[in-house]
């Protein structure tokens, strides 16, 4: 197996271990082999390729999602449209990484309701957000529509 960056990755595995280098908590990457790491990085670049952005594709026959044309990086500045973001490359790291460590496959269950003494607590059930925290923090810039606003409930 092997990643081809533009093709199905945004990331190789050279770029990956130097994202890491410099993470804290990456003992999920360290512990991996590099065959599940490919597999990691390449989930998590279609996971990616889900998701709605702002701009439209640089060309029609691309793979991938990215690059784009009309976007705008976090601090106003144009992103070219021959070029993936770093934003998009770390959320590509950071959603492997969280693959590798999570079964999206596995339901989540939370707490709908908890009673402690004479206090009674429900919560409103709800999905869980499919974006791992990190991953929605780098592209929240570049996310059109409901998928970069929260929710509020009255």
């Amino acid at each position: 197996m092997s990643l081809t960056v533009g093709t199905d990755t945004y990331l190789d595995l050279e770029g990956a271990a130097a994202y890491f280098n410099d993470r804290l908590h990456s003992q999920a990457w360290v512990a991996a082999t590099d065959p599940d790491r490919e597999r990691a990085l390449k989930t998590a670049t279609r996971l990616l390729d889900t998701l709605d952005y702002q701009g439209v594709r640089t060309s029609r026959t691309q793979g991938l999602a990215w690059p784009r044309l009309c976007i705008m990086d976090p601090r106003g500045s144009a992103v070219p449209g021959n070029t993936v973001p770093t934003f998009v490359s770390a959320a590509c790291a950071e959603w492997g990484i969280w693959l590798l460590s999570h079964d999206p496959a596995q339901p989540v269950h939370t707490v709908t309701r908890k009673q402690v003494g004479d206090l009674n607590v429900e919560l409103a059930a709800s999905l869980p957000d499919a974006l791992p925290p990190l991953v929605r923090a780098y592209l929240a810039p570049f996310l059109s529509g409901s998928q970069n606003t929260a929710q509020i409930v009255p």
